[in-house]
């Protein structure tokens, strides 16, 4: 155990500091990689997991980023650092530090690359009766969207009905507030798999009805 901690900038007598984690034993930085990870598991399964809407999306991006970067990072500077010391304690430190890092890297990467996934998926949804298309997109996965697996998955079928029945759709007058649309029969709540669909070809709705 550290016998001191400076007053000002909080380092003990092995030149340990809490703000700066390069600082931290190899120990240490293993441990918060793996704290990274199993925090964004538990968020994930809070949310539902991938399946679960938007949150559980991203978080879920940010879980298998955190686990790919954690062993992809670890063993790649793991690897430099024997190689560059000819010992093993070079690659465990190495790891070390590959672990920790690749781990808040990959949970960052992660949950970016799936936050776009989602903005861009938003965008091929009209508002309809909502603020914006990604509240539109939202609302209508959590009512008809748990059977597509995911929410890209959701829109993307979405998309892919609209295009594959795009000569055999009727169009709709203005139904309940709504613009002029498009679908597969003038039923709105017929049975089966079926859509409302702009005439630019964004989504106002689909699903099972």
């Amino acid at each position: 155990m550290s016998d001191y901690i400076t007053p000002v900038m909080y380092i003990d007598s092995t030149g340990q500091a809490w703000w700066n984690p390069f600082s931290w034993s190899n120990e240490a930085k293993i441990v918060a990689g793996v704290v990274i990870i199993v925090a964004l598991a538990i968020a994930t399964v809070a949310t539902g997991g991938a399946a679960g809407g938007v949150a559980g999306f991203i978080l879920s991006g940010a879980l298998k980023g955190a686990a790919i970067g954690a062993i992809s990072g670890g063993l790649i500077s793991g690897t430099i650092g024997g190689i560059s010391s000819g010992s093993w304690e070079g690659f465990y430190s190495g790891f070390a530090d590959g672990f920790m890092t690749g781990a808040f890297i990959g949970g960052v990467t992660g949950a970016a690359s799936n936050a776009f996934k989602v903005a861009k998926a938003a965008s091929m949804w009209d508002k309809g009766t909502f603020k914006s298309g990604f509240q539109s997109m939202k609302h209508h996965y959590g009512k008809y969207g748990k059977g597509f697996g995911n929410i890209i998955s959701y829109k993307d079928k979405a998309v892919g009905f609209a295009n594959q029945n795009a000569n055999a759709l009727s169009l709709i007058s203005s139904y309940k507030g709504l613009q002029h649309s498009w679908t597969l029969n003038t039923k709105f709540f017929g049975y089966g798999l079926n859509g409302l669909f702009t005439s630019a070809g964004k989504v106002i709705t689909f699903g099972i009805w």
